[in-house]
């Protein structure tokens, strides 16, 4: 294991990739929150400009989209890797 700005990351590949995957989700996890909470504000602070509503409605639905569009390919990667192909060490 070698120790790095982002924590412990393991030098094996599998562990590796399970590293890079994490860090990789919690990033994405992190954007998907703060484009909600841009187009929160949006919202709140549209003043019923039916342009500005529609902008902050969008970036919500957008990034929601997003966050389930990752975790829909998280699982079928998991499903692809652990159930189908059965990769050592790829379901933990």
């Amino acid at each position: 294991s070698l120790w790095t700005a982002f924590g412990c990351v393991q030098t094996s590949p599998t562990g590796m990739i399970q590293s890079f995957l994490r860090i990789i989700l919690g990033l994405a996890g992190g954007i998907v929150l703060l484009v909600i909470l841009y187009g929160a504000f949006l919202l709140t602070t549209s003043s019923g400009d039916p342009k500005r509503v529609q902008e902050g409605q969008e970036m919500v639905t957008s990034a929601i989209m997003g966050i389930l569009f990752i975790i829909f390919s998280v699982i079928i990667l998991q499903f692809i890797g652990v159930k189908l192909l059965q990769i050592p060490g790829f379901g933990t």
